[in-house]
Parts: C-alpha cells; structure tokens; sequence
C-alpha cells in the first residue's frame, strides 16, 4: 500500500490455524506490519515496524486479531517502545500484540518470518484500510 496522504490503518489478520498435521506443521510465524517515509544516502527506503501480530505456533489454533493505527490516541503516559529500523528483512524487535501509534503513511508492507523448524504455513489473510484526510492535512 502506498501513498502519503494515508493517516490512519485499520488491520484485520486472520490466521487459518496450525495443526499437528497436514501443510501447517512445525515452528512459528511472525507477522509484521512496517511503514516507510524515509530514504538513506543511497536512496534505499528505511522501514520501521508499526504493528506485530501474536505470534502463531505450531498446533496454534484459527484467529482473527484487529487493530487500528492513527485513530487512537497513544495513552500520556505510554513509554517509547523499541522497534526494528532499516532497509533488510530480518527478525521482528517489536513486542508481540504491540502497536505504535503514528500518523500519515507514505508506504506499507507485510512482513512474515518462519522461526526454525518451520516446514510449512497455514492461510493467513491481512485486509488493511486506509483513512485519508478530506480537507489535506489535520
């Protein structure tokens, strides 16, 4: 997803569930939501982690989680949280069921990782909504 005037998300991700057989066996995936607006000196786009899901397991079962960003206020006093930043793919920091409050999106992207022992996936579906200002700015 990607455009600048995006102020708010909402996420809805449904995990199929993890079964003791079949395709889904083994291991544990990670589901990361992670925005850009920034470059590097080399023009690469720096991503930043803004949402990351429960973490589903082996023999997880099915679920839906919804979370929405930009629509609710980051409560006084809430600490800063420590969050992953930079142009690769790699292990999520963010806290699991954790999401950063921020507003104004340029660009989106799902992340998923496989944890060892991961030998195959179940269904996840992720619907995200974005809200636009009508009037260009807040």
């Amino acid at each position: 997803m990607g455009s600048g005037d995006i102020w708010a998300l909402d996420i809805i991700a449904t995990f199929s569930g993890r079964t003791a057989s079949g395709a889904s066996t083994g291991g544990t995936v990670d589901l990361v939501v992670e925005t850009t607006s920034t470059q590097n000196a080399a023009g690469q786009q720096i991503w930043t982690e803004l949402v990351r899901f429960t973490q589903a397991t082996a023999n997880s079962a099915a679920a839906t989680y919804r979370v929405q960003v930009g629509l609710v206020g980051q409560p006084a006093s809430a600490a800063p949280v420590a969050v992953k930043s930079g142009t690769a793919v790699s292990a999520p920091v963010l806290a699991q069921t954790t999401a950063v409050q921020a507003l104004g999106f340029s660009q989106v992207r799902l992340v998923m990782t496989g944890g060892a022992g991961t030998s195959g996936g179940s269904p996840v579906t992720v619907i995200m909504t974005g809200m636009r200002t009508s009037h260009g700015g807040l």
